[in-house]
């Protein structure tokens, strides 16, 4: 009860001093699994962008994927590299292919909106793990990608030891949020396995809620551990910078679930992609045509 206490007393603190630093308060959204709606005219202008994964494309290079983006009605491409998939956006570009792949983009008008390696700070190796986030912020920084997607789980279910892990990590991921801050990249921390909504919170709570750091909503994930949309969100409100979401197959309860997601994130002026991450290899083009339908419903849901 007493670090839940400093939390708090550190969290009120935040949202008084935020403003100096440019950055949103961090506050809580209210009651887990209340409906929080808030009326259309006090929404902030909507900015949120319909983007997918590489990893529904794995064959698709750069080019291809710009096209993709195009005919289908996203507004972004992220990519998952490390996995050998055609696009090439890898730690071993040349300056010169990643000048041309960012100048591809630019001339598109499709945006890059992460870079989603397999990073984290779990483990003994965590230095090289260090230095290899260094590489990425590099790269994305080229490319101007504005975030990188990283992993912090699976963290111990003993809560000592999970409190261990999340202290280790946390001042990992205050290094590199240090760097990724001087070259205008954030750091994505992405709520995977069962390092969920508040353990993210906790995680940017001990590392001081760098200005770099901060989070990749991937809601499903929270769901399979029991915590629901509104419960997740209090821990991480004012830090998303990206979400990830695909369409549940039959099953109502979730896609609920979903759109609560981009309720949450709509009212708060979210500015990043809503990004489809989907890791199946071939034609995937049904189901970037069935999100891009999915997108359009959930605007006209929220009359946006």
């Amino acid at each position: 009860m007493k670090n839940q206490s400093n939390r708090r007393q550190f969290l009120q603190k935040s949202i008084i001093s935020a403003a100096a630093l440019s950055l949103p308060a961090v506050s809580f959204a209210g009651n887990p699994g209340t409906a929080n709606t808030i009326a259309p005219n006090n929404r902030k202008p909507f900015s949120m962008k319909l983007g997918f994964m590489s990893s529904m494309a794995q064959d698709k290079t750069v080019p291809e994927l710009i096209d993709m983006a195009k005919k289908y009605g996203f507004q972004t491409v992220e990519f998952r590299p490390e996995w050998k998939h055609a696009h090439g956006i890898e730690l071993s570009m040349t300056k010169a292919q990643r000048k041309e792949a960012r100048n591809r983009f630019a001339d598109s008008g499709i945006e890059i909106s992460a870079i989603s390696p397999g990073v984290k700070f779990l483990r003994d190796d965590r230095d090289q793990q260090l230095e290899k986030m260094f590489q990425y912020i590099d790269l994305a920084a080229d490319l101007g990608a504005p975030c990188i997607r990283f992993f912090a789980d699976k963290l111990p279910e003993d809560p000592a030891e999970r409190r261990q892990s999340q202290k280790i990590q946390a001042e990992y991921q205050a290094r590199a949020a240090e760097k990724a801050l001087e070259a205008g990249v954030m750091l994505a921390l992405e709520t995977h396995g069962n390092s969920i909504g508040i353990d993210t919170g906790e995680m940017m709570f001990l590392a001081g809620y760098p200005p770099a750091f901060r989070v990749n909503w991937h809601l499903s994930h929270s769901l399979k551990n029991g915590e629901d949309a509104d419960t997740a969100y209090r821990h991480i409100k004012g830090r998303v910078v990206h979400a990830h979401w695909s369409i549940p197959e039959d099953d109502e309860i979730k896609m609920k679930a979903i759109e609560r997601q981009f309720e949450l994130l709509l009212y708060d002026g979210f500015a990043g992609s809503f990004s489809v991450e989907i890791i199946k290899e071939g034609d995937n083009t049904d189901l970037l045509i069935e999100h891009a339908k999915m997108w359009k419903q959930l605007k006209a849901k929220f009359n946006v």
